[in-house]
């Protein structure tokens, strides 16, 4: 698999992602061979390119989750760009309501983990697409952390409107600011003050809910900077630090064409090391909602080695149970002797930036007797020690 820019398109390669118009309708289904049609129809879509499978490349597993995420992605960052088009032009986003309820209704009430697929961002549909999935984020973040249905929908819409301000920006500035005394940064904080100014927040003209007014005030904040050195002094909102969360991942695992993502494991490590600024249960409960390290994932290790996951750890996703290949050896990463000796260090990807997934050996080590009943007793132990966990919060 490799990424191919629109214009060095060629009849015969074939796609390795599906493509959907702005309603969801699936235009072009993966394994799809281009035509000199279909190449001048991408090329109408405006897309920087696209990703395409290797001359022998057998199509890459993906569930019909996976897939109908990609296809809600689509559908609803044109919706939420028709709402900020409406916004900048000094129109009322009517539809934004119903947008958030839409995410809500999707990823608002589940009960399992999800693979959280990121897609390719331009320079012209970054906003809308990092708007969308921080919503999404949230929308998760906020059913798991116990929020009301109200909560959740001020979140959600806070989340779709509070970097509306990147709008006003130049494409080469669409980048994380390390430095709060830059020029770039200065003009951020003045983009985000005058796109919170279209939402006419001292008169809520648009009658967004106030605690969406409320969010997005502190999120635009010059302090609200993991190195501002006034951070710690003001007092953020919890439903601030969810969306400080979300909006950190969505920005470190992205795709941007120029900019290389970060893959899960090294953003939540990012987030954990530093809960002055991203709070540690909202960290957490992210990493609960998320498949950031599943079963058969393939990984690397700081000993050099590469392993795979063979058994999640529902209590910590960074200790699971492994097979590396090293020595072709079973290892519990919950275990503090095998802990001390290797880690995981990051997670495999494949080029598109997705799980790397070695299916094959999963099976062959589950059909074996020794390594199912080793695996059994880990989701005992671990299924344990969470009821054990239960038990006392409720205490």
């Amino acid at each position: 698999m490799h990424f191919v820019k629109t214009e060095d398109l060629c009849p015969g390669m074939r796609l390795a992602k599906p493509i959907y118009n702005r309603l969801g309708v699936l235009l072009y289904e993966r394994n799809t061979e281009l035509t000199p049609q279909g190449i001048n129809s991408i090329r109408k879509f405006s897309l920087i390119g696209i990703y395409v499978l290797d001359p022998a490349e057998p199509l890459p597993p993906l569930s019909e989750e996976e897939l109908h995420f990609e296809q809600f992605q689509t559908m609803y960052m044109f919706r939420l760009r028709d709402e900020l088009g409406k916004l900048v032009t000094g129109k009322e986003p009517d539809k934004l309501s119903e947008l958030c309820k839409s995410i809500i209704r999707e990823f608002g009430n589940l009960d399992h983990k999800i693979i959280f697929s990121q897609n390719l961002r331009s320079s012209g549909d970054f906003v809308y697409k990092h708007g969308l999935n921080t919503g999404i984020l949230c929308a998760i973040l906020t059913h798991h952390l116990g929020f009301s249905y109200e909560e959740q929908l001020a979140l959600v819409e806070a989340a779709l409107l509070y970097d509306t301000g990147y709008l006003y920006l130049d494409s080469d500035q669409l980048t994380d600011f390390e430095d709060v005394e830059s020029a770039d940064y200065k003009k951020l904080c003045l983009a985000r003050g005058d796109a919170f100014a279209l939402l006419k927040p001292q008169t809520n003209e648009y009658h967004l809910p106030k605690m969406t007014l409320q969010v997005i005030a502190e999120m635009i904040h010059p302090a609200n900077h993991i190195a501002h050195p006034e951070m710690k002094e003001h007092t953020w909102r919890f439903g601030t630090q969810v969306l400080r969360v979300a909006g950190c991942f969505d920005q470190m695992t992205a795709m941007r064409y120029g900019f290389e993502p970060q893959s899960e494991v090294v953003t939540m490590k990012y987030l954990f090391e530093h809960p002055d600024f991203f709070n540690s249960t909202v960290v957490q409960a992210l990493g609960e909602c998320i498949n950031i390290l599943p079963q058969g994932a393939c990984v690397d290790l700081t000993s050099g080695d590469k392993a795979l996951i063979l058994e999640t750890n529902p209590d910590d996703f960074l200790q699971p149970l492994i097979l590396r290949f090293s020595d072709n050896r079973i290892y519990d990463l919950s275990d503090p002797d095998v802990s001390e000796k290797f880690q995981i260090k990051d997670l495999m990807k494949t080029m598109d930036n997705r799980i790397q997934v070695d299916e094959e050996t999963l099976k062959q080590f589950q059909t074996d007797t020794y390594v199912t009943e080793m695996m059994n007793r880990f989701r005992k132990a671990k299924a344990k020690l969470a009821k054990k966990q239960k038990n006392r919060e409720v205490i």
